[in-house]
């Protein structure tokens, strides 16, 4: 790694000069890791994706042609704020290399809406992110989004005027239209047996009875450990509690399994719908 460490420039600019072409541009995305022990300069107390608390982290960020082939990769000090050093850590990449350009990729909770309208005021930085399932839904219910048409197409470009000047692609994958089917399955039937046991105390419950304020506590805790609430109903009163599927809320989300869409500021003739997705 000391022998990497010393010949790491060098071998970052004969990369960029093999595969980087003049006037493409070039993705970056970013992450952070925990580190466990307390010799690593870099590290520092803040959060991290792993969500691992009192430890702390470090910030990676690499650099890719548009074909995703890695060109550079470089580690910072770890903190809270660490995506507001991306645009900082991209001009100096972008001097580096000489690239005209720079697409930062990001997932939902790197890359939302506020990020993005800063990221509008650096010129030659675009982005690629992805909706949030709410701001999906929306679209949908205002006929954005055919979901019929993405289903049978699998990959379909549109415009919104919820992410001005914009390209929204929608993409569907059976695979995760299934998996996301079995998940809430499982989470349903998960929280229909936890909430079946508390029925089961509070029947139990004649000398000491469970009253309104100490079943809602626990109901509480059950849907807030399987984020099932939005599909269950439930009502409870001194000694009794019943619970239900809230069908229509149900259909409502699994209309919209395996769909996802992404968003980036690139034009076509820079960026293809299909290398939005693949980046």
């Amino acid at each position: 790694m000391d022998w990497l460490l010393a010949r790491q420039a060098r071998i970052a600019q004969k990369l960029a000069q093999r595969h980087v072409i003049a006037g493409s541009p070039g993705l970056y995305d970013v992450t952070s890791s925990y580190d466990e022990g307390s010799t690593c300069p870099l590290a520092r107390f803040g959060s991290n994706r792993d969500k691992k608390q009192g430890t702390t982290s470090m910030v990676s960020g690499v650099l890719t042609d548009r074909n995703g082939r890695p060109i550079a990769v470089e580690a910072s000090r770890g903190h809270p704020a660490a995506p507001t050093t991306i645009p900082s850590q991209v001009a100096k990449l972008r001097t580096r290399f000489r690239l005209e350009r720079v697409v930062l990729v990001g997932d939902r909770g790197t890359l939302t809406h506020t990020h993005i309208d800063s990221l509008t005021q650096y010129p030659g930085l675009g982005w690629i992110a992805a909706l949030r399932f709410e701001a999906i839904r929306k679209l949908a219910d205002t006929h954005t989004l055919d979901v019929a048409l993405v289903a049978h197409e699998r990959l379909a470009e549109s415009t919104s005027a919820q992410c001005p000047g914009e390209r929204l692609v929608a993409c569907y994958t059976p695979l995760v239209a299934q998996e996301r089917q079995r998940k809430r399955h499982a989470l349903l039937e998960a929280t229909e047996h936890d909430l079946a046991a508390i029925v089961r105390e509070v029947a139990r419950r004649t000398k000491t009875p469970l009253g309104q304020a100490e079943i809602g506590k626990k109901v509480g805790q059950v849907l807030h450990h399987s984020h099932m609430a939005k599909h269950c109903t439930v009502q409870i009163e001194d000694k009794q509690l019943c619970y239900a599927r809230r069908p229509e809320t149900i259909q409502r989300e699994a209309a919209l399994d395996g769909l996802y869409v992404i968003r980036t500021s690139e034009p076509a003739e820079r960026l293809s719908a299909e290398d939005t997705v693949r980046g």
